[in-house]
This record gives C-alpha cells, structure tokens and sequence, in this order.
C-alpha cells in the first residue's frame, strides 16, 4: 500500500520541492521508498510500502516508453491479466502487479479497468496523449483527492499532502460541515474545503494537461436488483461461500505475511476461518476489548474463534487514558472530521497488528452487502409501523431509560430511534434513521421499502465515505495494509442480485451470510445479538466530565452551523438528564478539535 500525489502546472515547470512535499506529507503511508518523476509542467510522486515483489524493480514513479504511473492498492487478479498480456506479446520488468496494470492501460485503453479484481487509487500520464488520467477503485477501498485552480491541479492520497502546498488555497466547506453534523463523516464528492474534492468510486477522470480539463466517466455502474430469485437458501449459500473462498484467497496472495482482524462477529469470523486455511503457519489473529464495557466487547467470541482454528491471537485492551492523550494525532491521521466511535479502535487496532504483520484482512462489507445493521431491520419494519398513530410512538418511548450502557437502555434507544423515523415516504424513512440532526434535506435515492435500495446508499456513502475511508487512515497512520473480502465485485454482485429473503427479514439479518457461517462458527455465536465494532464512547465522555469536554468544545465555532442553544441543550441533556446525546457529543468534540488542528490552512 502506498502513498500518490501529484501536481499539474497550466504554466512554467513543477518545482522538486512541491513534489518532495507532498512525499513528507504522506511518508506514513508508504516508509520502504519513495520516488518522483518531473517532466516540465506535470510531476507525480510516491511513497512505497512494499507488500507485492519487494525488489527494486517495483519502484515507482514507473515509466515505459509511452506511460508513468504511481501507484496505490492492489490488483488481485493481476497474476491472471499478465499471463493474458504475455501471450499477447507484452514483455515485463518485475513481478509487480503496478506493471500489469501499466502495461494493461497501453494494450487495452481505459476498457482495462473493468479486467481489475482489487483495490487502487492510481494516477496514470499518457505522455503521447498528454493525458492524466486519475482511477479509483469500484467502491472507493482506497481514497483520491483533487485541487483544481486556475493555474494548477494537484491530486493526492490524502488531504494533508494538499493544504499547506504553495499555490493551494482552500476556504472552509461549509455544506459538507453540515453534513458532517447530521451523518457524522462527509459524503463524497465533497470534503471539508470547498476547492477539494474526492474522485467519486468507480471513476475515472481524464485531465488534459494543457487546458487542465477534467472530464470524469464513470467505468462501473453495476445492477442492484435481485435477479436470482429461484435459488433455495442453500444454493444461495453454496454460491456465497465459494465466491468468498476465492475472494479470501486471492487476499492472502502477498510477498509478507498477512493477518486477520478478528472482532467475534460472523463477518470477521468467516473470513479468519477460510484464511487460515491458506497459511503454512498459524494464522496471526487481532481484536480489541475494554475494561467495564461488557455490552461492546467481543473478545470472548474472538477467542473461541481464534481457538477453532489455532491462530496466533493478540488482544488488544483499550486504554481510555490512551485515547485521551493520542486524539489530536488520531484526527490529524483521519484527515477529514469524521465522529464514527470506531476510528480510534482501528488506530489502535492497527497500531498492534503492525507490530507482526504487514498486511490484515478486515470483514468490512458483511452488513452493508447482506442487511446486518439494525436500521436494515428497522427499515424492513417501517413499511408496516409507518401506518402507527403518531402519538404512539412517544407513549411507547417515555416508558424506558434510553442509553447505549446496558442492553435494555440500549433497545429502547433503538426502539425509540425507529418510531421516530416512522414515515410512509421511504427516503424520508430512512434519513431520519441515519440522520444525528436534521439540518438538511439530501436526495436519498430510496423509492420504496426495499432493502436493496437502503443497501446500496449505504455501500455508496456510509460505507465508501466513513468506514472505508477510516479504515484507511488509520491503517494507513501505521503503514498498515488493510484487505476487504467482502468487496470483492463479484461478491457483491452476487449479493445485490439475491432475493431480498435472504438478507434480512423482520426477524432476521445477514440470513444467507449466517447460513454460510454455520459451517465455520457455533450456532450461539452465529444468532447472538449484534454488538457491532463501536466504542463505549457514553462512558468514556462521562468519566471525562462535563467541563472538560465543554474546555474543548468550540462553541463560537460551531455555532455557525448549529444554534448555540442546542449544542448547550444536548450537553445539558447528556449530563444533567442522563439523556441519550453521546454521539452529538463526540461529534461536536471531533470537529472543535478538527478545526483548531486544521485552521491554519485555511483561508476563510
């Protein structure tokens, strides 16, 4: 995994310097090498974390006669499209799958990405077209940011590469700041500067270097209605287990070892047992437990797993006092606000998991491909609740405690979260459901209550947007390769073009998944209740107290997208009442934190 950027100027030559830059400013993303290619007015550069053919001859920027690429991701196929290339004459200089894809682009054009099985964000100059072209991958596994101004466009890795360069001059996004305030991340195409923008997934832009116009072409667009209607559940399992065999297997294909994040969940659970199988040695195993949080920790199924299957488990114990004094380094390493509880589980996680192992495989995708997330229930539910009486659903939720600290306060939450969301429009459904305040009214492409469509938005944005994009970083703040399974295209499509009944159901998730798991993992492991990859964060921001948190809470700042009456009502709520506002909280803590980390950038 590695680290890309480059800089396009409209006049005079890229300066070294700009370039060697924007390499300081992504080092953790790649420490084994580094390299930067300058000719006149477009230079590229790149940090290497060596993970496919380690030798010297992978070192990129990698030219040909007509091509230069940098590089990031992984093509797991590309053992598959080199033979093909082979016998079509092509010749090649190392083992890297960097030169199949280079050499794939100069035999067969832009149409070479839909041959590509992986993850990648790659920058491609076309030195006799005069064209860059910029690619990211199908789901948006690994991140691409571009600046354009009059006079240059840059494109990097991450945003820190970006602000801070000479010449880049960026302004306070305000629209993605509200957003970041109702979904907790910022959806794409949008970033907290308004000049910034992410490449949208499954894209390719083509920039002429001489007018810097970019014109961007989508390359995937896959179907997601269900097609494969006549299958019984088992055949439908058969035919998800074989493709999730494969797609594991292809993931272990690396010249280092490689791990397996391991939380105690199906999806993690399924992908550790069939990767074991590929390891001549006990498969090194990674998850994270607290103290006092029995209701988010799994580490007990974790090692039941572990043990099934003789891997070689580390248990990482989180450190509230850790978190504390390493937040501002984990923001700064996010890049982007982002108030997902797990960010730091995987900061910490992946801190660990380096210290043994290069690479990890993660079980991101079970729940967004296969409906695993409560609100997929709750949604299959609205479609008969929406017609409730209005009025019932307060009386119902004033019967309880609601908190995230026990499981009964915990399903009156949910509870509570669903009779408010009741509508009879679908989209607006569901955007109540995901939505922390109600500050804007987005365009939610869900025409009816079918969890197809809710799955599909969250693969497109909660998934590409938050986890993905924090997986990444935080991965990446270790120069850690982290690999997705589930995301293999295949498999999702496969997944979106099952029945509906074989996801989730009013009583059931993930149905086919867990039918899959039943040959891997015990059945009380398999149908306990969802716990989810979160942190205690209601407990942690209690302990902390309340004067504290306000000493780091940029009231006069974010009162410019929020009344200042209600991020004081939402503190009051929480520490005063014992009211259900933690995650409003930490919302309001990241961003403060963000901005103040982050300001000097900015020209607003």
């Amino acid at each position: 995994m590695c680290g890309i950027s480059g800089i396009i100027q409209r006049e005079g030559s890229v300066q070294r310097r700009s370039i060697a830059h924007m390499n300081r400013r992504l080092a953790h993303r790649g420490r084994d090498d580094e390299g930067m290619w300058i000719e006149g007015r477009v230079g590229l550069g790149h940090r290497r974390l060596s993970i496919m053919d380690l030798s010297d001859a992978g070192h990129q920027p990698m030219e040909s006669d007509r091509c230069v690429i940098v590089y990031n991701g992984e093509v797991f196929n590309f053992r598959q499209i080199r033979e093909r290339l082979v016998s079509e004459g092509m010749h090649f200089h190392s083992d890297s799958d960097t030169e199949v894809v280079l050499r794939a682009y100069e035999q067969y054009g832009m149409d070479s990405l839909k041959m590509f099985n992986g993850m990648f964000a790659f920058a491609l100059y076309d030195k006799q077209a005069r064209k860059l072209f910029l690619v990211r991958d199908r789901y948006g596994i690994k991140p691409l940011y571009l600046y354009r101004s009059h006079s240059q466009l840059c494109f990097a890795s991450e945003l820190k590469a970006i602000v801070g360069l000479d010449g880049v001059s960026v302004h306070l996004n305000k629209e993605a700041i509200t957003a970041y305030l109702q979904f907790h991340y910022i959806p794409h195409p949008q970033t907290p500067y308004e000049e910034i923008v992410k490449l949208t997934p499954g894209s390719y832009c083509e920039i002429d270097t001489d007018t810097l116009v970019c014109d961007v072409v989508r390359y995937d667009t896959p179907s997601y209605e269900p097609v494969e209607n006549r299958l019984t559940l088992q055949e439908a399992a058969d035919r998800t287990e074989t493709l999730l065999q494969d797609a594991v297997s292809l993931r272990m294909i690396a010249d280092v070892e490689v791990g397996s994040f391991l939380s105690g969940g199906v999806d993690s659970g399924v992908i550790t047992a069939m990767a074991a199988a590929h390891t001549g040695k006990p498969l090194q195993t990674f998850s994270v437990g607290y103290r006092d949080a029995d209701l988010f920790d799994e580490s007990a199924f974790a090692m039941r797993i572990a043990r099934r299957y003789g891997t070689k488990h580390h248990r990482l114990v989180a450190d509230f006092d850790a978190v504390y004094d390493r937040l501002e380094e984990i923001i700064v390493s996010m890049d982007e606000p982002n108030a997902d509880t797990s960010v730091f589980l995987n900061f910490f996680l992946a801190e660990e998991t380096k210290r043994h192992v290069s690479v990890a495989l993660s079980g991101l995708g079970g729940d967004e491909l296969f409906g695993g997330y409560n609100r997929h229930r709750a949604f299959v539910w609205g479609k008969y609740l929406s017609y409730l009486p209005k009025g019932l659903a307060g009386s119902l939720i004033s019967r309880g405690r609601s908190d995230r600290t026990s499981r009964w306060g915990n399903r009156m939450r949910q509870l509570g979260r669903l009779l408010h969301s009741l509508d009879r429009d679908p989209a607006a459904s569901y955007l109540k459901m995901i939505s922390y305040q109600q500050l804007i009214t987005p365009e939610i492409p869900v025409r009816r209550y079918r969890i197809e469509e809710v799955l599909k938005y969250d693969l497109t944005y909660y998934m590409s947007d938050n986890l993905l994009a924090l997986s990444d970083r935080m991965s990446m703040a270790h120069t850690l390769e982290m690999r997705v399974p589930f995301l293999d295209y295949r498999m999702v499509s496969h997944a979106f073009a099952l029945a509906s009944k074989y996801k989730t159901s009013l009583w059931q998730s993930k149905i086919v998944l867990k039918k899959v798991a039943e040959k891997y993992m015990d059945h009380d492991m398999i149908y306990r209740r969802k716990q989810g990859f979160a942190a205690p964060i209601e407990q942690w921001l209690r302990r902390e107290g309340q004067e504290r948190i306000s000493s780091l809470t940029d009231i006069s700042f974010l009162s410019r997208f929020l009344p200042e009456a209600c991020i004081r009502d939402d503190m009051y709520r929480f520490y005063v009442l014992g009211q259900d506002r933690a995650l409003q909280i930490y919302s309001y803590l990241v961003l403060s934190l963000w901005y103040r980390l982050h300001k000097e950038y900015l020209d607003d």
